[in-house]
């Protein structure tokens, strides 16, 4: 079982941390204004992109170098982080449920940023929804949204059932190395069980002081 747990804390980790280097190059891709579309865009958004690329890239790095070096330190804090991102989803996820409702009322709320948006976003807001004002492109971009809600929803629980069993196997991962470096200070020579010691040879009374002796090395 934590064979299987490091593999997928390690894999899922490559994985986030190869996606948190893709936004680091699209974020330079961005503001270097190699790609003439993306010309004339506000310095916030790539750097945004940037730093949410460095943040995936950092978070992953820490999960990834506890489940290759076998460090608890590294686990738990990546466990922690993990967890902590999990919740706020949901939290978000229940958020965006509740307020679904008033989606086709908030034309008002959204005004003020649309306002601050740069000619570029606005251009391919115009483009997209065949649009030439707030109010139609609102209503245009309420029926996309609305439509890809569903599916939105599905995408966002699989992301975090993923984060959960990151989570669980972190933790598994970290007691099952706490067991094994309690048993080798236990044992500094190497623990074995042959049959001698299974069929009886050793008494009942050394095998429970044993036991006693792991659970409470374990314990601290």
């Amino acid at each position: 079982m934590s064979v299987i747990a490091r593999a997928y804390l390690a894999i899922f980790n490559a994985l986030f941390i190869l996606a948190g280097f893709a936004l680091i190059c699209l974020s330079a891709v961005l503001i270097t204004g190699v790609v003439p579309q993306f010309r004339g865009m506000t310095l916030s958004t790539p750097v945004g992109v940037g730093v949410l690329g460095v943040v995936i890239a950092l978070i992953s790095s820490v999960g990834a170098c506890g489940a290759i070096q076998r460090s608890r330190c590294c686990l738990s804090v990546y466990a922690a982080i993990v967890l902590l991102l999990a919740i706020g989803e949901i939290g978000i996820g229940v958020v965006a449920i509740q307020f679904n409702s008033y989606i086709q009322t908030g034309l008002s709320a959204v005004e003020p940023y649309w306002n601050s948006l740069d000619s570029l976003a606005l251009a391919w807001f115009y483009s997209q929804f065949s649009c030439s004002s707030l109010s139609t492109c609102y209503s245009g971009l309420v029926g996309v949204l609305q439509s890809q809600l569903t599916t939105a929803y599905g995408v966002c629980i699989g992301f975090v059932v993923l984060q959960l069993l990151a989570f669980a196997a972190s933790i598994h991962l970290s007691v099952a190395i706490r067991r094994q470096r309690a048993v080798a200070e236990v044992y500094p020579q190497g623990y074995s069980v042959d049959k001698n010691v299974r069929w009886g040879k050793n008494s009942a009374r050394e095998e429970e002081q044993t036991a006693y002796e792991i659970d409470r090395s374990s314990y601290y």
